[in-house]
């Protein structure tokens, strides 16, 4: 089984179903913390912020604990907002004459398959900075949580994989 890295780590768990390998690309972004670790420091920040607003507010200020609260929603919707799309990724697999294009951005995941024989892979250009796989009528652009200079790269590796593929088939 083949292992190809682009922007972060490689995993692949499907066995090979043929004498071809399986190939898979996993393109996600680069987020250093994970949502449980974000959830965390997100709730020690609102809970100091609480600190700050009530220990005001005993004070006799309490003008400053509307404006920790304010503060504090402010924090929460931003943090959900970043852990909804934490985990958004690509993962493209060649699997004998089949290659399959998952995207999971938020709540939504979308899968495209295409035939390995039939798929065009055209390179980013100056007009579409992403990698674009096309078959008959249907498109679908890849490449977006990849930084600029390596989807080039994704567009080489991909070709290289798919002519492969074609002489296996």
């Amino acid at each position: 089984m083949a292992t190809y890295t682009m922007a972060a780590t490689f995993t692949s768990a499907i066995p090979p179903m043929s004498d071809c390998p399986v190939q898979r690309w996993v393109l996600r972004r680069n987020c250093c913390l994970t949502p449980r670790q974000l959830a965390l420091a997100g709730g020690v920040l609102l809970a100091l912020q609480g600190m700050v607003g009530l220990a005001f507010s005993a004070m006799g200020y309490p003008v400053v604990t509307l404006f920790a609260l304010v503060d504090a929603v402010a924090v929460a919707v931003a943090l959900l907002a970043h852990a909804r799309h934490a985990c958004d990724r690509e993962t493209l697999t060649l699997s004998g004459s089949r290659l399959c294009v998952e995207e999971l951005c938020g709540a939504q995941c979308r899968a495209v398959e295409f035939d390995a024989v039939m798929v065009r892979v055209h390179a980013p250009t100056d007009d579409q900075p992403l990698v674009q796989l096309a078959e008959r009528e249907r498109c679908v652009v890849v490449g977006r949580y990849l930084p600029a200079h390596k989807r080039p790269l994704l567009a080489k590796e991909l070709c290289s994989a798919l002519q492969q593929r074609r002489a296996q088939l």
